[in-house]
C-alpha cells in the first residue's frame, strides 16, 4: 500500500470538518468542493500530458 493517497484522502474531510465550524456549512463545503475540482483538474491534466509524451 501506498500511504500517499490515503493520507490527503484521510486528510481533506478533517480540514473540511475544522473549516465548516470556522466559517460554517456552505463556505466550508464549497472549499472542498472546489479544492476537489482543482485536484481533479490537475491530476487529469497531468495524465493527458503524460499519455502524450507516451505516444511520442
Amino acid at each position: 500500500m501506498n500511504i500517499g493517497g490515503y493520507l490527503p484522502a484521510g486528510l481533506m474531510p478533517v480540514m473540511t470538518g475544522y473549516a465548516i465550524d470556522r466559517v460554517g456549512f456552505t463556505a466550508g463545503a464549497t472549499g472542498f468542493a472546489v479544492a476537489l475540482t482543482a485536484i481533479a483538474l490537475a491530476a487529469g491534466a497531468a495524465a493527458v500530458l503524460a499519455l502524450r509524451h507516451d505516444n511520442d
